[in-house]
C-alpha cells in the first residue's frame, strides 16, 4: 500500500508534466489528403518525433482539412517530410 507521502509526490509530478506539456509548441503541418497525413505521423514516430492526425477547425481548412502535429523541432519535422514526399500545403503554430 502506497504512503500518503508517495501519492502527494505522483500527483506533484503529474501535476508539472501537466504544465511543461501544455507549454510545448505544437505545429500543425496540412498536408492534402488524411492518407498523407496518416503517413506523415508515421514516418515522424518512425523517426522519433511525437506527432498525431488532427482535424482542422472550418475557418482554418487548407485541403482536405486533415494534418498532423507535432510537438518538437519544426525544422526537423518538416524536413524529414519533404525528403519523404509528402507535400506540406501549410504550417499553423497551434
Amino acid at each position: 500500500m502506497p504512503l500518503k507521502s508517495d501519492v502527494a509526490f505522483c500527483l506533484l509530478l503529474y501535476k508539472k508534466f501537466k504544465v511543461v506539456h501544455a507549454k510545448m509548441e505544437k505545429y500543425l503541418f496540412s498536408t492534402g489528403t488524411v492518407t498523407y497525413a496518416i503517413k506523415a505521423k508515421e514516418l515522424l514516430r518512425r523517426k522519433g518525433i511525437n506527432a498525431y492526425v488532427e482535424r482542422s477547425m472550418a475557418n482554418d481548412r487548407i485541403g482536405c482539412g486533415y494534418g498532423v502535429v507535432v510537438t518538437q523541432d519544426r525544422g526537423t519535422a518538416e524536413q524529414i517530410l519533404k525528403q519523404a514526399g509528402i507535400k506540406i500545403l501549410d504550417v499553423k503554430k497551434k
